[in-house]
């Protein structure tokens, strides 16, 4: 969701921004019983979430250079927070 706001703040047009299916995540958690099928799970979820974030970021020209941008200054925030 920060990725998304960040664009929003940037001007960029988010109305097609891949949907983030943690309802479905919950659903397919609490089927799964034992811990190493929760964690396969989980890693499934959050491989198919960067996949899906990577390539609408590459749909709309967000350069990966941006991206670290990005990260840095949240990064720079936080601990401007903490501190």
């Amino acid at each position: 969701m920060l990725v998304r706001e960040h664009l929003v703040g940037n001007g960029y047009d988010v109305s097609d921004y891949p949907q983030i299916k943690q309802v479905k995540l919950k659903s397919d958690l609490e089927d799964d019983g034992d811990k190493d099928r929760r964690i396969d799970t989980l890693n499934q979820f959050v491989d198919n979430t960067n996949f899906d974030i990577e390539n609408y970021l590459k749909k709309i020209g967000f350069s990966q250079l941006q991206m670290l941008e990005f990260f840095k200054e949240i990064l720079d925030d936080d601990e401007r927070i903490n501190s």
